[in-house]
């Protein structure tokens, strides 16, 4: 089963210079229309938390970062407080540039030692009777690139004392954005015993423009299915629907 764990998406726009005085109307607002469990304001900007801790809006004078985890409720339930954020400050030439999220997909009847072995070999082409050495472990990391976007995919396989791990410390990956992302709030007894890991991160260099909510909505929606698409691409690497079994051959 795949499941992404924890996400971050960034839209950009023409820095407001009244970004001060429109902060004052997007606060009575937020307090007028909605009920934050959580709320975090400075001269530079303002965070909002809707529901949950974890499902989160902050702008500031040139952008919005929206940011959920795994376990929180659909992020469909910011918007009201995007609509607020465009009805308020009024920014000008708004335009997704930025989203990255952490994914796994659950790999059953696997051990961990045998499936990272096995990706190991599949990834190197490399066998001990090859070149003496037996593959143990790997993980991999790709530049991506379309008309519209450019990015990075990693992907390995983890255990669940790791992955609870890298979901806490963005830090961890070798992704330039996920830094971006919030720390990942599941229990560690409800994560995947042993997975796939795949943390992608995307960049728009192209298009991307948004005027509403729904827009915006809309945008981290395809966001997630490009991600999704390569966790799913990756996955029968994994698995016997890979094809040949050069890691069954080298045993």
């Amino acid at each position: 089963m795949r499941q992404k764990w924890t996400s971050a998406y960034m839209f950009e726009w023409t820095p407001i210079l009244t970004f001060t005085r429109r902060r004052l109307g997007l606060l009575e607002w937020f307090d007028e229309h909605l009920q934050p469990v959580a709320f975090v304001e400075d001269p530079k900007q303002i965070g909002i938390a809707i529901v949950s801790p974890g499902l989160r809006l902050r702008v500031d004078r040139d952008s919005m970062i929206i940011t959920s985890a795994a376990t929180e409720p659909s992020i469909d339930l910011l918007e009201p407080a995007i609509e607020g954020v465009i009805e308020i400050l009024q920014p000008k030439d708004m335009t997704e540039t930025f989203c990255t999220s952490l994914w796994t997909h659950s790999l059953e009847g696997q051990s961990y030692n045998e499936a990272r072995a096995k990706f190991a070999v599949r990834m190197s082409g490399i066998t001990a009777e090859s070149h003496g050495y037996r593959p143990i472990d790997g993980s991999a990391l790709m530049d991506i690139e379309s008309t519209e976007c450019t990015g990075q995919v990693e992907w390995g396989v983890v255990e669940r004392p790791e992955l609870a791990k890298r979901m806490k410390l963005t830090e961890m990956s070798r992704t330039s954005g996920a830094s971006s992302r919030p720390a990942g709030r599941a229990n560690e007894e409800d994560l995947p015993e042993v997975a796939l890991l795949v943390d992608v991160d995307l960049r728009r260099r192209l298009g991307g423009a948004v005027g509403d909510a729904g827009a915006v909505l809309a945008a981290v929606r395809r966001a997630d299915t490009a991600a999704e698409k390569f966790v799913e691409a990756l996955y029968p690497r994994f698995t016997n629907e890979g094809g040949r079994d050069e890691f069954a051959e080298a045993q």
